[in-house]
């Protein structure tokens, strides 16, 4: 699944089966590890969840309506591994699946310093660590993120997070994390709050001020 926001993230949905009652079991915990209490998860050959990322894509308008880098991204796409006993003759083929993401920036104070257009490009998959694109590892990537206030302020400096977020820092880190981890507005905010109060700024780290449009 793909969508635009003029900043780019991601949106993990929460795992969910229908109860024989016909309801939806839905998972409100943030942890990678899914809670006796949601519900039954259907987990496939090879212990991945097969649950849909949403990639949100940034955009080339630098405002929104504060400053960020203007971006461009290119989806690689492959077929996914497969084990040996799945991919004998007569088989299903593997689906596609995003094994990368090249997102080509444009640095905005670079290039009005220079006076020449600076772009720089870089792989989603290295920057963010991950093992892969599919649904645990992202998962996994954001509970890292959660439970190291450090390897947070590294992905978040404090000038990104006051530019595109909010200047305190666990308002920033509850803002990301949970918008990723709790699309629904109840557990939403629940994890904002427990997110916020937990968050300590690593060493080094001090509030920027937010820059104009």
């Amino acid at each position: 699944l793909f969508g635009h926001l003029h900043t780019g993230s991601v949106r993990l949905l929460p795992p969910f089966e229908r109860s024989s009652a016909g309801q939806e079991a839905v998972s409100r915990s943030p942890s990678p590890t899914p809670p006796a209490s949601a519900g039954r998860w259907s987990q496939p050959r090879g212990g991945r969840w097969r649950m849909p990322v949403v990639y949100l894509s940034p955009s080339l308008t630098p405002r929104n309506p504060t400053p960020h880098a203007p971006a461009v991204r290119l989806y690689e796409v492959g077929k996914a591994a497969v084990s040996g006993a799945a991919s004998g003759a007569g088989a299903r083929q593997p689906p596609l699946q995003v094994v990368d993401i090249l997102e080509h920036s444009f640095d905005v104070d670079r290039s009005n310093a220079r006076g020449a257009e600076q772009w720089g490009v870089r792989s989603l998959r290295q920057a963010h660590n991950v093992s892969s694109f599919d649904y645990g590892a992202w998962r996994a990537w954001a509970a890292r993120l959660l439970a190291d206030d450090a390897a947070f302020g590294r992905l978040f400096r404090p000038q990104r997070c006051a530019d595109e977020i909010d200047a305190a820092y666990g308002v920033c880190k509850a803002s990301f994390l949970c918008a990723a981890l709790q699309p629904e507005v109840a557990s939403y905010a629940a994890c904002l709050r427990r997110v916020r109060s937990a968050a300590v700024p690593p060493p080094g780290w001090s509030p920027a001020q937010k820059r104009t449009p």
